[in-house]
C-alpha cells in the first residue's frame, strides 16, 4: 500500500451545483493546472474558475500562473524552422490564440490548417464558442467620446456585416453602420459597404448543410435565391427555395420583395471606346446572346463590341450562356390536333434547315411521319430568313477522332444516315467494328441527331427493273416504235384497249411502219382536201388553213404512232417495271435480305419470288458484295423478335430460323439464337449487364412461343414450315411427313394403320392434319401456288382483301 507524502498547500470545499467538492493542492503542483483539473468535469466556467484561483491568492498563495496550461504543439514551418503554439485557459477563445500565433509566424496562409489540426483537441478541453478569428477589433465611442462598445471583424466578415452586427446587438440606430463601416475600411480591405440582413441555413432532402443564403441590404429576394443555387450548383427544388425565403425573409424590412423573377446580371454597358452603350438587365430566364443582340441592335454597336460584350456578360458569376449565337426567328408549332411540340428557332448565322432538322430530331417529328422538306419550303419562303440550301447537314466536325484516330472533317447530310457514313469511314481507313460502334453513339446520343439505323448497308442496288431480266423478254425493249398505243394509261381504258388492239395486229403494224406510208397518207389525205374544197368553192385562205391542218394532223399521227422514240421508250421500260431498292445490312444473310426484298417488290410486281429476277438478284448480289459473304442460296425462317432501345437508339431483333423444311437442327438453331443474342448486344453502348443471357432467354421464349402457335397460322408457308423459296417438289414430302406424325394417312404413301381404321378418329391430331391438308391445297401446283403468293389487295380501308385473276375479275379472298 503506498501513501502520497507530498504536502498539502491549500485545501478548500467548493460548492458546485448544490453540491460541495473537495479541492487540494499539494506541493510542487501547479496551482493553476490543478485547479483546472479538479473543476473541468464539473462544467465549471473560466470564471467559476477564476473566482477559485483569487479565493487562493485571498489565502496567501502565490501562483506560478494565473492560467492553466492546456494544450502544446510544435508547429513545423518552411526551412525546418518550428515554433510551439501553447495555448491557455485565459478566457480568450482558442481560435483567436491560434490565429495570433500564425500571425506572429508570418504564416497567415497556414491559419486554417493548423487550425483543422488544433481545433477538434481544444475544443473537447476548453469551450470554444467561434470558429472565425477576429482579425479587427475597435472601440465605438459616441459624439461624446463615450464608449459603446468594442466591435469585433471576424475573419472572412465583411466590415459593412460587422458595423450591422455591432448596431444590431447594441440597439443602435442603423444609420451609424455606414459610418462605423468607413472607419474599419480604413484600417483593413473592404469589397463591399451594404451588409447583409438576412442569413439561412439550407439542407439537402438528407438534412446535410450545403451553405447559407445571404440577403443583402435593399435585394431582391429572389435574387440572392438564385445566386445561392447557381453558385452551390446543388440539386435544390428552386419554387420550394424561392417560396419558402419569400414566407420567411419578407418580414425583414431592410430586403425588397417586389419581383418573382430574378436579375443574373444587372450593369452598364461600354464599347470598347469607353463609350455607354446602355443598361443591361438579364433575367434568369432569358438566354444572355439575345440580351446583349437586342441592346447592340439598338446602340447600333459593331460585331467585335457585341461579342466583347457577351464575353464579360458570360463570365459573370451568377450568369449561365447556353449558347454563342442569338435567335432571329422563332415560331411556335403544333400538331394537327392543336397541341404544342415546342419553338422553333433560328440562330444568328445558323442555315434554317439545319434549324428545322435540329427541331425535328429533338421533339422526335421524324418518327411521327412529319415531311421535313415542306417545313423547309415554308420557312425559307418567309422574307426575314436566308436560306443558302435547303438541305439539311445532320452533322458536322472540322476534326472529327474515330477509334482515337483524326479521320479529318466529318458531314453527313440530311438524306444520309449516320451509320452509313461511319461504315464507310470504318473502311476507308482501317478500322474496327467497335470503333464504329462507339462513333455511332457519340453521334447519335445527341438529341438534335436521328438515327434511323443502327447498322449499316453494306450492299445496294439500285434502279432494278423487272423488264431488264430474261424472264420477261424485253418487252418494251424489243418494240422498234414508240407511240400512245403502248402506254398502260391508255391501254387499260376502254376505247384505247380497242385501239391499242388494232393498232398492234401485225397487218396494221406492217403497213405503219412502212416508208412510204406517211407519203401515201399525206397525198390521199392532200387529194381527199382538193376535191372538198372544189364542190364548195372555198377562199384561197379557208383552203390554206385546211391544208396546213391536214398537214400537221399527218405529222401528228407519223410522230405517235410510227417515228422512234428512244428515250421515251426507255423511260416506260424503267417505270412499267421499277422495282424497290435493295439493301444488304450489317449481319444480314444476303439471301434473307433478297428473300424480304422480293417479297416487298411482289406486292406491285407479282411473281418475283423462285423466277429468274430472283435467282440472277442472288448471283448478281453475291459476286458483288464487298465485307461478307453468302453462305447458302436458301433463305431461312425470318422472325421478328422485337427491337431493344438503348438511349434512344433502337436495336433490332431479327432471328433467321434455320429449322425449315424436313431437315430438322435444333442444335444449329440453339446457335442461332446464341449468334444473334451476340451480334445485337455487341452493338450496344454502353454494354447491358448480362445482355446476352438475357437476349438468348428472350429469343428462346418468343421461338416457342412462335412454334406453338405455327400450325395455327394463316400463312401456308408458316404451318408448313418453309420459306416462299422452297423448290416446288419439296412441298408435298414436307406436308405429307407433318400430317402422317399426326395419324393421317397420305397418298401415295402407305397406310400407317394398315387399312384396319375405316373411320378416321377426330382429335386435335386429326384436326392439326387436316389443317396442313387445306393448307397443301391451295400450293399444291405451280398454277395454285402462284395465285396463292399473289399480294392481296386491301379494299374498303382493309375490311376485304381481293386479288384479281388473269381475265381481270377481282376475287375476294376469305
Amino acid at each position: 500500500m503506498h501513501f502520497n507524502s507530498s504536502k498539502v498547500i491549500w485545501s478548500r470545499q467548493v460548492r458546485i451545483n448544490e453540491k460541495f467538492v473537495p479541492i487540494e493542492v499539494l506541493e510542487g503542483e501547479v496551482f493553476a493546472d490543478k485547479i483546472f483539473s479538479i473543476l473541468q468535469p464539473y462544467s465549471v466556467g473560466y470564471l467559476g474558475r477564476k473566482q477559485v484561483l483569487e479565493l487562493a491568492k485571498s489565502d496567501g498563495i502565490v501562483l506560478e500562473r494565473e492560467n492553466a496550461h492546456i494544450i502544446s504543439e510544435t508547429i513545423v514551418f518552411n526551412k525546418n524552422r518550428t515554433s510551439s503554439l501553447d495555448i491557455y485557459d485565459d478566457g480568450s477563445e482558442p481560435v483567436d490564440t491560434i490565429y495570433n500565433f500564425c500571425k506572429e509566424n508570418e504564416s497567415i496562409d497556414r491559419f486554417h490548417e493548423i487550425a483543422n489540426l488544433i481545433m477538434p483537441k481544444i475544443c473537447g478541453i476548453l469551450v470554444c464558442n467561434r470558429r472565425d478569428p477576429v482579425v479587427y477589433s475597435h472601440t465605438i465611442k459616441n459624439p461624446n467620446g463615450a464608449s459603446m462598445g468594442k466591435l469585433d471583424v471576424l475573419l472572412g466578415e465583411e466590415a459593412a456585416d460587422a458595423a450591422h452586427r455591432f448596431v444590431i446587438d447594441k440597439n443602435l440606430d442603423l444609420d451609424l453602420r455606414k459610418s462605423i463601416a468607413r472607419d474599419i475600411c480604413k484600417a483593413m480591405p473592404c469589397k463591399r459597404l451594404v451588409p447583409i440582413v438576412y442569413r439561412k441555413a439550407v439542407n439537402n432532402v438528407d438534412g446535410v448543410r450545403i451553405g447559407e443564403v445571404h440577403i443583402l441590404e435593399g435585394e431582391e429576394v429572389v435574387d440572392a435565391a438564385m445566386r445561392f443555387i447557381r453558385k452551390t450548383r446543388f440539386a435544390v427544388d428552386e419554387i420550394a427555395l424561392k417560396n419558402f425565403l419569400f414566407a420567411d425573409a419578407c418580414q425583414n424590412k431592410l430586403v425588397k420583395c417586389t419581383r418573382l423573377i430574378a436579375h443574373v446580371f444587372e450593369d452598364k454597358v461600354r464599347d470598347n471606346d469607353g463609350r455607354e452603350i446602355g443598361h443591361l438587365i438579364i433575367r434568369e430566364d432569358e438566354e444572355p446572346v439575345d440580351k446583349v443582340h437586342d441592346l447592340c441592335y439598338v446602340a447600333h454597336c459593331p460585331n467585335d463590341d457585341r461579342m466583347k460584350i457577351l464575353e464579360t456578360v458570360c463570365a459573370s458569376e451568377f450568369v449561365v450562356c447556353k449558347r454563342k449565337q442569338p435567335i432571329i426567328f422563332s415560331q411556335a408549332v403544333t400538331d394537327p390536333n392543336g397541341i404544342n411540340i415546342g419553338n422553333l428557332e433560328v440562330q444568328l448565322l445558323e442555315e434554317p434547315a439545319d434549324a428545322v432538322y435540329h427541331f425535328f430530331a429533338r421533339h422526335r417529328l421524324f418518327q411521327r411521319g412529319w415531311d421535313i422538306n415542306s417545313v423547309i419550303n415554308q420557312v425559307c419562303s418567309l422574307p426575314q430568313l436566308d436560306c443558302k440550301r435547303k438541305t439539311p447537314l445532320q452533322y458536322n466536325s472540322d476534326s472529327f477522332l474515330m477509334g482515337n484516330r483524326d479521320i479529318g472533317p466529318l458531314r453527313i447530310w440530311y438524306g444520309d444516315e449516320v451509320v452509313d457514313v461511319l461504315y464507310q469511314k470504318r473502311i476507308d481507313h482501317n478500322l474496327t467494328l467497335n470503333d464504329q460502334i462507339a462513333s455511332l453513339n457519340f453521334i447519335c446520343l445527341q438529341h438534335e441527331v436521328y438515327c434511323h439505323r443502327t447498322r449499316a448497308v453494306v450492299y445496294e442496288l439500285k434502279d432494278i427493273t423487272k423488264h431488264d431480266f430474261e424472264k420477261f423478254g424485253n418487252e418494251t425493249c424489243s418494240r422498234k416504235y414508240m407511240g400512245w398505243q403502248f402506254l398502260s394509261a391508255v391501254a387499260n381504258s376502254f376505247i384505247g384497249s380497242k385501239l391499242s388492239s388494232f393498232t398492234k395486229i401485225n397487218t396494221v403494224q406492217i403497213v405503219v411502219s412502212h416508208p412510204l406510208f406517211p407519203i401515201l397518207s399525206l397525198s390521199i389525205s392532200f387529194f381527199l382536201t382538193y376535191l372538198f374544197c372544189s364542190k364548195q368553192k372555198l377562199h384561197i385562205g379557208h383552203k390554206l388553213v385546211l391544208y396546213g391542218t391536214i398537214y400537221f394532223c399527218v405529222c401528228l399521227s407519223q410522230s405517235l404512232l410510227v417515228e422512234p422514240k428512244n428515250n421515251l421508250d426507255q423511260l416506260l421500260h424503267i417505270y412499267e417495271g421499277k422495282l424497290p431498292d435493295l439493301q444488304i445490312l450489317e449481319d444480314q444473310e444476303p439471301v434473307d435480305a433478297i428473300l424480304k426484298w422480293a417479297k416487298k417488290a411482289a406486292k406491285d410486281h407479282h411473281p418475283i419470288v423462285r423466277e429468274p429476277i430472283y435467282w440472277d438478284i442472288i448471283d448478281k448480289t453475291c459476286s458483288e458484295i464487298k465485307g461478307t459473304e453468302c453462305r447458302r442460296r436458301r433463305a431461312w425462317e425470318n422472325i421478328d423478335m422485337g427491337a431493344i432501345t438503348v438511349h434512344g437508339l433502337t436495336y433490332q431483333i431479327e432471328f433467321s430460323n434455320p429449322v425449315v423444311g424436313s431437315n430438322m437442327r435444333p442444335r444449329i438453331q440453339d446457335q442461332t439464337v446464341e449468334s444473334t443474342a451476340v451480334k445485337v448486344c455487341r452493338r450496344i453502348v454502353p454494354p447491358l449487364a448480362d445482355c446476352k443471357n438475357n437476349l438468348i432467354v428472350h429469343i428462346s421464349q418468343q421461338l416457342r412461343a412462335f412454334e406453338s402457335q405455327r400450325i395455327e397460322s394463316k400463312n401456308v408457308y408458316v404451318k408448313l414450315g418453309l420459306e416462299m423459296d422452297t423448290p416446288h417438289e419439296k412441298i408435298f414430302p414436307v406436308a405429307a411427313s407433318m400430317i402422317m406424325s399426326r395419324g393421317t394417312n397420305v397418298s401415295p404413301f402407305s397406310r400407317i394403320d394398315n387399312g384396319t381404321a375405316r373411320y378416321p378418329k377426330w382429335d386435335k391430331n386429326s384436326n392439326e392434319a387436316f389443317h396442313i391438308m387445306d393448307s397443301h391445297r391451295k400450293v399444291k401446283d405451280y398454277e395454285s401456288r402462284e395465285w396463292y403468293d399473289k399480294p392481296c389487295t386491301p379494299y374498303f380501308g382493309g375490311a376485304l382483301c381481293a386479288k384479281t385473276d388473269k381475265d381481270g375479275n377481282m376475287i375476294i379472298e376469305v
